[in-house]
Formats: C-alpha cells, sequence, structure tokens
C-alpha cells in the first residue's frame, strides 16, 4: 500500500509539471505566432514604404536628368570660339557630359533591381554622381565664358 501511494504521488507530480510545461510552452508558442504576424506586418509596411520612395526617387532623378540633358543640348549648340582644336575639345567635354548623364539614366531605369538592403547606399551614390555631374555641366559653361 505503501508503494502505491509513492507510485501514484509520483505520477501525480510528472503529470502536473507535465501540465505545466505545455502550458508554459503554449503560452511561448502563442508569443512567438504573435511576434511573426507582427514581424510579417511590419515587413509589408517596410516594402510599401521601399515601394513609395522608389518611385519618390525615381521621378525626382529623371527631372534632374531632364534638367542635364536640357543643359547639355544647350552647350553642344554653342561654341567657345573659332578655334578649331578648342571646338573639338569642348565638343569632347559635352559629350562626356552627355555620356555620363546617360549612364546616370541606364542606372536609376535599373534600379528596380536593386536589393533593399542596398538601397540607401544606391540612393546616396546616384544623388552624389547626378550632383558630380550638374556641377561638371556647370563648370563647362564657365570655361566657355
Amino acid at each position: 500500500m505503501k508503494r502505491l501511494l509513492i507510485l501514484l504521488t509520483v505520477v501525480a507530480i510528472v503529470a502536473v509539471t507535465s501540465v505545466t510545461t505545455f502550458a508554459q510552452q503554449n503560452k511561448k508558442a502563442a508569443a512567438a505566432r504573435k511576434e511573426i504576424k507582427k514581424g510579417k506586418k511590419d515587413l509589408k509596411e517596410a516594402k510599401l514604404d521601399s515601394v513609395a520612395d522608389y518611385k519618390e526617387f525615381k521621378k525626382e532623378a529623371e527631372v534632374k536628368i531632364a534638367r542635364n540633358e536640357k543643359e547639355i543640348a544647350a552647350l553642344k549648340e554653342k561654341h567657345l570660339q573659332e578655334d578649331k582644336a578648342i571646338n573639338e575639345k569642348y565638343d569632347q567635354k559635352v559629350g562626356e557630359l552627355e555620356k555620363r548623364n546617360h549612364d546616370l539614366d541606364l542606372k536609376i531605369k535599373n534600379a528596380d533591381v536593386t536589393k533593399i538592403s542596398l538601397w540607401s547606399a544606391f540612393k546616396n551614390e546616384v544623388n552624389r554622381d547626378l550632383d558630380a555631374l550638374q556641377k561638371a555641366i556647370q563648370d563647362v559653361d564657365v570655361d566657355k565664358k
């Protein structure tokens, strides 16, 4: 009888411990599911923000590219002096600027394949290149005068 009582006590302790452990695991699993759900929602919002950021950036960059194209076209029409060698050098500089502008345009049009993790660096690089190109266009115009 004593053995049976000890055996029942041990079984009861194991059963209570098991139930408690399973209850804790269920709570942890529920919390984990909640976190996963929240994470998916945050990821969805981040993707939407990223798409909106991409569209805004592309729109602004295309405006700058178009402005550069107009300025380069205006530079092409003008010639510095009657000296043919100077004009050839000038035309070469303008051609280089036109190529840089075209390359940036292609880079922006292909930006949709850029990984989200690299987006910020890509955006900074393109903005820096656009600013440098704008400055170079202005410098050619200054050199001409």
